[in-house]
């Protein structure tokens, strides 16, 4: 741990203070993807999308039950390897995921049938289909070097 003050670099920090800290490898290889990915758009359009399609299923049992046939991996904010598990779990499931938002969007009458069906409508598009395809492959890729 790298905590400023009480992690385990600073405690070193402390009782020498000639120690450098360093990421391993597949802290930096994060911090490199999300540099990355945080600076081109289309990237971060559909990252935010599958971040949403998670949240909005996640937040209600009903929504939840409707989507039952799909294993939905939650995305972590922290780290960016672990995001291969939604996004190829997004990608593998595209159609019952457009059923489960259309059904959202004709049964919900708030404020999530309503951000369902516009979800629905970002996710419909080329762009998106095409970015979760390429992230999904690419984030495997970079699973399998930030396990080794």
């Amino acid at each position: 741990m790298s905590g400023r003050y009480k992690g385990v670099a600073s405690r070193l920090k402390a009782d020498n203070k000639k120690a450098i800290y360093v990421h391993c490898y597949a802290h930096k290889l994060n911090l490199a993807i999300q540099k990355t990915c945080s600076t081109i758009t289309e990237i971060c359009n559909c990252i935010g999308s599958v971040n949403t399609i998670c949240n909005l299923i996640e937040a209600s049992p009903k929504r939840h039950e409707i989507f039952k046939n799909i294993q939905q991996e939650y995305m972590q904010k922290t780290r960016w390897a672990s995001r291969n598990k939604a996004l190829k779990s997004i990608k593998d499931n595209l159609p019952i995921i457009f059923e489960t938002l259309i059904e959202i969007d004709k049964n919900d009458s708030s404020l999530s049938g309503c951000q369902a069906g516009l979800l629905l409508n970002s996710i419909k598009t080329f762009d998106f289909v095409f970015y979760i395809t390429v992230l999904s492959d690419l984030f495997e890729q970079i699973n399998f070097l930030s396990l080794y």
